[in-house]
């Protein structure tokens, strides 16, 4: 039976390691050197065999007119099928085609040679930054699209989410945003939030440039013009921002539906009659007019309402919505009060000045565990007439209720002072939070919903205002014409 071969030439004969500890390390040492040594000749020979290999081909390729350019078009161009060739001989070696790149760039070649790969690299990663932005926009994932803007739209936004996003789709791009927000000294001494501050910057960043890259990537930019304008940002402010691409533009926020099908002398409005005869009389060369049908035109007119409005009707048309369903059920609580707002001029010159604004707003809010048996109207009302008349007994907290009371009030205090104290007070929390009072008629913890609805130039004060009121909101709401109205 053969067997392979070995691979050295056989049995290396050394004396034994014999003696003290002391001797017997040091008779290791040696070996070891000895070793050492006898490895890096043969390196060393193994090295000067291959040099001489490679010497010789290049001769090879000059003596034929050939270059060491040549040989590598012809192993690297597909079009000459060297496809196993490239894969066993190079870029199976993992970190090889990076090593022989980095020696390209290296200050040891000539200006020209670095000059080329770095322009080279250059436009493959803008390629590659281009091919990114196109993924992005075909996802769709930063576009509004066709739907509106509700609360699922504004309440899906997060920062986090979207670097996560483009850290994936982006990979490159935000590599390049990274680099040039960080120095060496960020990586020596950066903590956690501003780490999170960076990457909400290169994440700010990457998505104003998708934005350009097509204006329909513009969530995070109808997400900011909306918290701009809620933050009381002044009309130039949001513009300068649109114009930095950080925002949408205030037209683009406070855009009204227009209708762009036109009649001879003015557009078309849903609710105008049909006309019978034409608005003016047409002249020999002009089309006979034809009135619009308002039947026809109500599907073109709903699908140009999307479009058309601006962000802020968008919204606030859903939330009316929404608001309208909670009311649906019947099962809701409404408040409301005056508001008091004044609109500052940047610059006051005549007919331009601060001006005040008054009115009365509203708020809805859904009924907890509530049903629509306890929402009867006439139960309340036999209720009022068969009770008794008010004393002083019924006004006065009994001895329970005062303790109970206190205990609130108390703990309210030590609750101020606790969250405003600072880190002193902090360590008492745990204890705050154990020494809070309870009683039976506690409900279960949830999250009230809040409802806003629109603002009206009502004057709540008066007894007639307070009437205007009620009946703007069931208009607002829609609940005269429901079933359980009655």
């Amino acid at each position: 039976m053969d067997f392979l071969p070995l691979s050295s030439d056989g049995l290396i004969y050394t004396s034994p390691i014999v003696g003290n500890k002391k001797e017997r390390k040091a008779k290791r040492y040696a070996k070891g050197q000895k070793k050492r040594k006898i490895m890096l000749a043969s390196n060393a020979t193994s090295a000067e065999q291959k040099h001489a290999i490679f010497d010789g081909i290049l001769a090879e390729l000059t003596d034929n007119g050939l270059t060491f350019g040549d040989l590598m078009l012809y192993v690297f161009n597909p079009i000459y099928k060297q496809g196993e060739t490239r894969w066993q001989g190079f870029f199976r070696n993992r970190g090889l085609a990076t090593s022989i790149l980095g020696f390209w760039v290296a200050p040891e070649n000539g200006e020209t040679a670095r000059e080329e790969v770095t322009e080279w690299a250059g436009d493959f990663v803008a390629d590659l930054a281009q091919e990114a932005a196109r993924n992005v926009t075909s996802s769709k994932y930063l576009q509004t699209g066709s739907g509106t803007v509700d609360a699922e739209y504004v309440d899906g936004f997060s920062i986090p989410k979207l670097h996560a996003y483009l850290q994936t789709h982006t990979r490159i791009v935000m590599k390049i945003f990274d680099a040039l927000a960080t120095s060496t000294r960020n990586l020596r001494k950066d903590l956690p939030s501003r780490i999170v501050k960076r990457a909400t910057i290169v994440t700010s960043a990457a998505l104003a440039l998708l934005g350009e890259f097509s204006h329909k990537n513009n969530f995070s930019r109808r997400i900011m013009v909306l918290y701009l304008y809620a933050a009381g940002a002044q009309r130039q402010t949001i513009l300068v921002m649109a114009h930095l691409g950080i925002s949408e533009s205030y037209q683009n926020l406070t855009h009204k539906p227009r209708f762009t099908i036109l009649r001879r002398s003015r557009r078309v409005d849903p609710e105008d009659p049909i006309p019978s005869t034409p608005p003016s009389t047409p002249s020999l060369h002009a089309h006979v007019y034809t009135p619009p049908n308002p039947e026809l035109l109500t599907a073109k007119i709903e699908n140009l309402r999307a479009i058309r409005l601006g962000t802020l009707h968008q919204l606030s048309g859903a939330m009316r919505d929404m608001a309208q369903g909670v009311a649906a059920t019947g099962l809701y609580a409404a408040s409301y009060d005056n508001i008091n707002m004044v609109f500052r001029a940047a610059e006051q010159v005549v007919g331009k000045t601060d001006s005040q604004e008054n009115g009365t707003c509203s708020t809805i809010w859904p009924l907890w565990k509530a049903t629509l048996e306890e929402m009867s109207i006439n139960d309340l009302n036999s209720a009022f007439g068969a009770a008794a008349p008010l004393s002083i007994d019924d006004i006065l907290l009994s001895a329970p209720e005062l303790q109970l009371m206190d205990k609130c009030l108390r703990h309210c205090i030590l609750r101020i002072i606790v969250e405003h104290g600072g880190e002193k007070f902090e360590r008492f929390r745990d204890e705050l939070n154990e020494s809070l009072p309870v009683t039976p008629e506690q409900i279960d913890l949830h999250k009230t919903p809040l409802h806003p609805l629109p603002a009206w130039n009502i004057d709540e004060s008066t007894i007639i205002g307070n009437a205007e009121v009620v009946e703007a909101i069931h208009a607002e709401l829609g609940v005269k014409g429901l079933a359980h109205w009655n």
